[in-house]
């Protein structure tokens, strides 16, 4: 099979790698469309990523859209032809991809047949925006919400949250990515490259008093006072609650020890849920296929296996022109 492998750090190549083979407990899928994650991927190609994927080499990618080939003889719950989605923890930017449905469950859900091919991978981020921080957060309809960070898994959690919030704000960089999330469910929408910290904290005192939620959702703060934690739990009124998905970034310090000086919020630690993941990952894409999350208004651009490195280079580089990449194989 074709395959995107990144050698060692900076080398990204198109190879060809031995299909997988699915044992009994395993199915095998062939994969329909992936996506770039624009957190992971980007570090993972760069060498910079920290913890259980600095290694080389390796399939780069993991969001991914997939139709099951084959089944394995003591698996029950899946036949051919079914299309799901799900994280592919050896690598999705590849043809096909091998996983045992028991042990994946909370990475995997079945795809209703209206959900879009060109659509469909994207709502592997569920998986990190809505189980990972919105779901567990539990957001009440008479508590506002602030998302600091508007790229791909903001905006998807921005939706999630809009879902129940009485009123969601959003901060970030970049005006395309600002203007997204009052297009996909914001009520409000600051520009941080065009206030200061002081000056959006003071717009939501006004608005709101300060807000119940604030979503955390970047990897690497991009402010140039990088005080984009600091704005965040500051933007919390006592008894407030702040959840982050992150990754972790090599040199970086944890982003999460800027929530720790406060000692009137509640930071939710992630953790295995102590909920069915992968019912709630299954919701989560229901709400799409019912048109309440919207995935197609994230992408901006399609490439093949050939245009993925290029496509990196646009997510590193050009935040300002590039939202979500959707790959597909061969």
């Amino acid at each position: 099979m074709r395959a995107v492998v990144v050698e060692e750090p900076g080398v990204v190549v198109v190879k060809e790698l031995p299909d997988p083979v699915a044992s009994d407990d395993e199915v095998l899928a062939r994969v329909v469309t992936a996506s770039i994650c624009n957190m992971t991927d980007a570090h993972v190609a760069d060498g910079t990523f920290e913890g259980y994927l600095d290694y080389y080499p390796q399939i780069l990618g993991h969001e991914v859209h997939a139709e099951i080939v084959v089944v394995g003889a003591k698996v029950s719950d899946l036949r051919p032809g079914e299309r799901v989605v799900l994280y592919a923890g050896a690598g999705g930017l590849c043809e096909y991809v091998k996983f045992n449905p028991a042990s994946h469950w909370g990475y995997w859900a079945r795809l209703p047949s209206n959900i879009p091919d060109r659509e469909a991978s994207l709502c592997e981020m569920l998986h990190g925006a809505y189980i990972g921080m919105v779901y567990p957060a539990a957001v009440k309809d008479t508590e506002e919400v602030l998302l600091v960070g508007q790229g791909p898994m903001g905006l998807t959690a921005t939706q999630c949250a809009a879902l129940t919030a009485r009123s969601v704000a959003t901060v970030d960089m970049y005006g395309n990515r600002a203007a997204k999330s009052l297009e996909v469910g914001s009520d409000c929408a600051y520009n941080r490259s065009e206030m200061s910290s002081d000056e959006v904290l003071s717009a939501i005192q006004q608005a709101t008093g300060g807000v119940d939620v604030v979503f955390m959702c970047i990897d690497v703060d991009a402010s140039g006072e990088n005080d984009a934690w600091r704005l965040g739990v500051n933007a919390l009124r006592p008894g407030g609650r702040i959840a982050s998905l992150f990754v972790s970034v090599k040199g970086q310090p944890s982003p999460a020890a800027g929530a720790l000086w406060r000692d009137d919020v509640t930071l939710l630690a992630r953790s295995e849920p102590s909920f069915d993941a992968g019912a709630v990952l299954q919701q989560g894409v229901d709400f799409v296929a019912d048109g309440r999350i919207d995935m197609g208004a994230l992408i901006t651009h399609e490439v093949g296996f050939d245009g993925v490195e290029d496509a990196l280079d646009l997510c590193r580089h050009r935040p300002d022109e590039v939202i979500k990449v959707v790959v597909w194989p061969p």
